[in-house]
């Protein structure tokens, strides 16, 4: 958005030796939005096809948030002037306002078809660009902007935002380093910079540009706050708590303090009482609030409170949408089987191929047309792949399942991890043998070793 004093070449008028759109622009430039509103209203009201005065009092009106009004008066600046790019751009701004991001594009790229260098337009292309969810688009008129405007901190610390959102680190970090290197005191660029670094794992420079934000103003509780997180990242969790104390001192009942300290509480030994205490009140603020059900199910599964954590993630699921309840559904799979609800703990214990991090999750997802449905017929004399997951242990216990797939007369492959190899070739059954570190044969169908009791649930009656 824009101010500039463009003035038509018209006579004063006679009450007023001072134009009226040039103190209205002086009064906007020191502040005084209010009586330069007054002054455009009047001029309007001696000349309403002024497009300086419809020009100016769209911005006042834009900057207003407005936007239905201000969109007015650029409309009729255009009606009288359909060459001023400076309305076309700052027309964009108001339809963007208004949420209509298609018309504001449209409206925005008129103005730099008028004129390719025009900078204020294309970074207001880039912010409806990222309205849009058009992020890496909005990222190259950010860097068209900086060629033209090259020390303009807050296009550098969009631009660091935006990398970071996208979770490209360095380049987030070396704009946040131009950014502070124009303001190196501005509290969201230390900020944000602190946590980019955090991210990146430079956790004691991190907590530099942190220290920095606390001695400008030991009060912004955001810095103290993220001190703590910092330290809960270099698992400190004591010093991480020590912080989120304080920043709750500083603001207390903020809801993002008490949801870091109830989960770097999980943590502490004898924390749990406390992390309890956080997410009940983070409840009671906000009792649609999936994350809040979710952690405190963690907390209460730690405390052995079963019955209640399964509760809590089964109302997590129910206010999350699909992808935000995959973790959920993960943590009461884990409780249904620890307060021995079998049947329903195997059933759901298949969500972990859903988990980011689930480790042959690719694989899995590969072969899902090969996957076992737990008919036995399907199986027998066919090539049936059998992969371990998880830990050493887990691949132990769970081997036990091995000689039932034998018995319907599957030829097995059982891949396991390498050391375990020595101890599995003492089977007394006929398996084909393989370590994971070898080629993966052909197969006719796969399950994962730890989906067996959920597979055979019909089958076998007791282990």
């Amino acid at each position: 958005m824009g101010l500039e004093n463009k003035m038509n070449k018209k006579k004063p008028l006679n009450h007023d030796p001072v134009s009226d759109l040039t103190l209205a622009i002086h009064l906007i430039n020191s502040g005084n939005v209010e009586e330069a509103k007054r002054l455009c209203k009047r001029y309007l009201e001696k000349d309403s096809n002024s497009f300086d005065a419809n020009q100016i009092m769209g911005s006042i009106l834009l900057h207003e948030e407005l936007f239905l009004e201000a969109l007015d008066f650029f409309d009729k600046s255009i009606k009288i002037n359909n060459g001023a790019l400076l309305a076309w751009s700052n027309r964009s701004l108001a339809l963007m306002g208004l949420g209509k991001f298609d018309d504001a594009l449209q409206s925005v790229n008129h103005a730099i078809s008028l004129d390719p260098s025009f900078a204020d337009a294309l970074i207001n292309k880039a912010n409806i660009l990222f309205k849009m969810g058009r992020i890496q688009e909005a990222l190259i008129y950010i860097d068209d902007y900086l060629t033209y405007k090259p020390n303009q901190y807050a296009a550098w610390l969009r631009k660091a935002n935006l990398h970071f959102l996208l979770k490209q680190l360095n380049f987030a970090i070396q704009a946040f380093r131009e950014a502070l290197r124009i303001e190196p005191n501005s509290i969201e660029g230390l900020i944000n910079f602190a946590l980019a670094l955090a991210e990146s794992e430079l956790y004691e420079e991190s907590l530099i540009y942190l220290d920095k934000v606390i001695k400008i103003n030991p009060n912004i509780y955001q810095a103290v706050l993220n001190v703590g997180v910092v330290y809960d990242k270099m698992g400190k969790f004591e010093k991480a708590r020590n912080y989120m104390q304080q920043a709750l001192k500083l603001n207390p009942n903020a809801p993002d303090i008490l949801l870091n300290l109830g989960i770097v509480c999980q943590k502490i030994e004898g924390g749990l009482d406390q992390s309890l205490n956080c997410f009940n009140e983070l409840i009671v603020q906000d009792s649609r609030n999936p994350i809040y059900y979710f952690n405190r199910g963690v907390t209460l599964d730690r405390l052995a409170m079963l019955d209640e954590a399964i509760a809590d993630y089964d109302k997590a699921i129910e206010l999350s949408d699909r992808v935000s309840s995959i973790q959920p559904s993960w943590n009461r799979a884990l409780s249904l089987l620890s307060n021995g609800e079998l049947k329903t703990g195997w059933q759901e214990y298949e969500n972990r191929f859903d988990l980011e991090q689930m480790e042959n999750r690719q694989f899995h997802d590969s072969n899902l047309h090969k996957r076992w449905n737990g008919d036995p017929s399907l199986i027998k004399n066919k090539r049936f792949f059998v992969l371990a997951e998880q830990g050493l242990g887990d691949t132990l216990q769970f081997s036990r399942y091995i000689k039932f797939l034998v018995q319907m007369e599957a030829q097995v492959i059982l891949m396991v991890q390498k050391p375990l190899l020595e101890l599995y070739q003492s089977l007394t059954y006929p398996v084909q043998l393989l370590h994971m570190e070898q080629p993966i044969p052909m197969f006719d169908y796969y399950c994962s070793m730890m989906s067996l009791p959920y597979l055979l649930r019909n089958f076998v009656d007791d282990i």
